[in-house]
């Protein structure tokens, strides 16, 4: 049992360091600019009302403090950001 539990611990290890590995931060990464008026993602929901969406952009800062560096996703009522502290020097740790 704890010989079977190690290599499938193993495992999840060697994936989440390839996946590691594999990822290129946002900052390096080139975007594409389209005009404002494409309508994209949840915008092309039937029951989008921009009126109920605070419209983010990737580069503004909030707080002073953290710059929007690109779009994770979005749900039924929300959308996800993803975000970098620009006064922290801190790295993120895969997990």
């Amino acid at each position: 049992m704890t010989s079977r539990l190690t290599s499938r611990l193993n495992a999840f290890i060697s994936a989440s360091r390839i996946a590691y590995r594999s990822f290129q931060p946002t900052s390096r990464r080139s975007f594409v600019s389209l005009p404002v008026e494409t309508l994209i993602d949840e915008e092309t929901l039937p029951h989008y009302d921009p009126r109920q969406f605070y419209p983010v952009s990737i580069g503004e800062v909030f707080d002073d403090r953290y710059r929007v560096t690109g779009k994770l996703g979005y749900g039924a009522h929300s959308t996800s950001w993803l975000c970098h502290d620009i006064h922290s020097e801190a790295k993120a740790m895969p997990y």
